[in-house]
């Protein structure tokens, strides 16, 4: 149902134009309000959303260099405790032999560091001999090592440790943990003083004593600390840029583009920038304390745009909303409209069929009523002037023939015209109506002034509205078939050749005007074919014959001046044809009362690349 109502509506042009004037301004207004609304996000929500995001980032860096400030106070506290030296110094001296005895006394010191924060995974001291490398590691029992052995682990990496260090996120060295983020701490005992205290670097420490925190409860600590509306992917990175808690298989690790990821963060940081651009994302780095570790926050820009992208599919369904309202109105309206409008059509359809009574039957007194009036005037109007128009049609029709003179034969336009007069005479209008439909088709074509082509399409109607008039004039039933490849209706060809060919087979193949009457069925062919050298057209008829020899004197205009004996316009035709296109061929084949032909071939360069403007 809804499909039919459609339907109808744009079956009446004038539902068209009012669904298309109520359409396109309200189409326009939703566009013009979506542009402004883009322009308003873009210049003003976006750039407060962006200031926001930095507010944040700044805000969850203080908060985790906080933390991190306050895990390294109370790992002083326990550190510097006399419990912790006592253990300390057995741990220096202890062996094989002693091992197990020294790791159950440090599992008191064990569960006091990984109770210091919750982001404390867990705990490992590293102890380091001459050779700067592990030979002993010491860890709770809670915990189990991935590899026994401590030189398997070669104290990680000691040149990468000066002073308390914050180290890439790594596998955790114990089983069934997820990554963790180590923190080094290099630790010397100074016998003399009875302290322990933090060595400068890796390579000087007598342990390493490293803290694990987890890198999935970094993470959503950086995130419960962000605000909704400014968070992003939040990770941690050194000055070099480099990755320090996103773990593997991250959207902004380990793709090709994270080497220039990290060139880039790695550039800002150097110049003390905070906020940047790259690839369609925003880059906020705070840097955590006075620490060689920087808080990175990475927003996309379709994040701040979610706003403005949700406004414009809120007006797209407006916009959908208000084509199907403005269509049902449209529908509405046309009922109203288009249904009188549809009387006053048919009643102009019965001034033209001469059934019109004179009088519409529409008594509103709107435009529609008015219009009803105007039509019954007309039509009084036009009973008036019809014997006026007989009486100037002689007048009329002479003057055209002294305008086409040069292009038609005056002979055939006065008996068509004198016809036509006694059809309308004798009220046989459908007659005159039809031949008047022809002749109009006629002339139209041949009035083209300043042309020398026309399309073969037209060149056919030319011929065929000749044909029609014929009949109507003289009562035969002549048919014309045309036989044309449909792209070459569109080519042109030089004007006035088919219709005089055609001319020919009614004046000399069936004597149209000498005889009413044809042994068989009169039949007119037009064929046309393109190949790759010529176009060759072809005018067939069934009638009395050609005689080739003669046919093809009158052609050279080698033929005696005999008018009534002439082929009409054959050398006229051939002449043009040579001048025009060169190298031109008629040829004539005959068949009497089968198959009689005049074949023209033509080059077919002419045909191939031009097509009706």
């Amino acid at each position: 149902m809804p499909g039919g109502i459609i339907t109808r509506i744009f079956k009446t042009k004038l539902a068209v134009k009012i669904w298309l004037y109520m359409v396109l301004p309200t189409l326009a207004i939703l566009l013009f309000i979506d542009v402004s609304l883009t322009i308003y996000f873009n210049k003003y929500s976006i750039s407060r959303s962006i200031n926001e995001a930095g507010t944040e980032t700044f805000y969850v860096a203080s908060s985790f260099s906080k933390t991190y400030t306050d895990i390294l106070k109370r790992f002083v506290r326990k550190t510097s405790s006399t419990d912790f030296k006592t253990e300390f110094k057995k741990l220096l001296s202890c062996d094989q032999t002693n091992y197990t005895e020294v790791n159950n006394a440090l599992q008191n010191i064990f569960t006091d560091y990984t109770e210091m924060n919750n982001l404390i995974e867990s705990v490992l001291f590293a102890r380091i001999n001459e050779n700067q490398t592990a030979d002993l590691l010491f860890h709770s029992y809670n915990c189990r090592l991935n590899k026994e052995s401590a030189s398997q682990y070669g104290a990680f990496d000691l040149s990468r440790i000066s002073g308390i260090t914050v180290l890439s996120h790594m596998a955790s060295p114990f089983l069934n943990q997820p990554e963790v983020i180590p923190i080094a701490i290099p630790l010397k005992y100074i016998a003399a003083d009875n302290v322990v205290l933090i060595a400068e670097n890796g390579k000087s420490a007598d342990v390493i004593l490293y803290l694990f925190l987890s890198t999935a409860e970094v993470n959503n600590y950086l995130k419960l600390y962000c605000n909704d509306r400014s968070q992003g992917t939040l990770y941690l990175v050194n000055s070099f840029g480099q990755n320090m808690s996103l773990p593997a298989g991250s959207s902004y690790i380990d793709t090709a583009d994270s080497k220039e990821q990290s060139a880039a963060l790695a550039s800002a940081i150097a110049g003390d920038k905070t906020y940047f651009r790259s690839n369609n994302n925003h880059f906020y780095a705070e840097q955590i304390g006075s620490l060689d570790l920087y808080l990175v926050n990475i927003i996309p820009n379709e994040f701040f745009a979610s706003t403005a992208h949700n406004i414009n599919i809120a007006l797209l369904w407006l916009a959908i909303i208000s084509i199907f309202i403005i269509t049902c109105l449209s529908f509405m309206i046309s009922i109203f409209v288009t249904k009188p409008l549809k009387k006053l059509m048919g009643f102009v359809h019965d001034i033209e069929m001469n059934v019109y009574n004179g009088k519409a039957d529409i008594t509103s007194k709107d435009e529609i009523g008015q219009l009803s009036g105007s039509i019954d005037s007309m039509y009084n109007t036009i009973q008036r002037q019809i014997l006026s128009i007989k009486e100037e049609e002689k007048e009329i029709y002479n003057t055209k023939m002294q305008l086409l003179s040069e292009q038609i034969n005056p002979h055939f336009l006065y008996n068509a015209l004198e016809f036509i007069n006694m059809e309308v005479y004798n009220n046989h209008t459908e007659n005159a109506s039809g031949m008047i439909s022809s002749l109009g088709d006629y002339l139209r074509i041949s009035l083209a002034y300043g042309e020398n082509q026309l399309l073969i399409a037209q060149e056919v109607e030319q011929a065929k509205a000749y044909i029609n008039i014929m009949n109507f004039r003289f009562q035969h039933r002549i048919q014309v078939t045309a036989k044309i490849p449909e792209d070459l209706l569109h080519q042109k060809i030089l004007k006035c050749i088919i219709q005089p060919l055609v001319e020919n087979s009614l004046k000399h193949g069936f004597k149209v005007g000498i005889s009413n009457g044809f042994l068989i069925s009169p039949l007119i062919d037009i064929s046309m074919t393109l190949d790759e050298n010529y176009l060759t057209l072809s005018i067939s008829d069934n009638g009395a014959g050609i005689d080739i020899d003669k046919a093809t004197q009158i052609m050279l205009n080698k033929h005696a001046e005999n008018s009534s004996d002439r082929h009409l316009g054959l050398n006229n035709i051939y002449e043009r044809l040579t001048a025009f296109y060169g190298k031109v061929n008629i040829e004539f084949s005959s068949i009497p009362f089968f198959e009689n032909k005049v074949i023209l071939v033509l080059p077919a360069h002419f045909f191939r690349d031009e097509r009706a403007s």
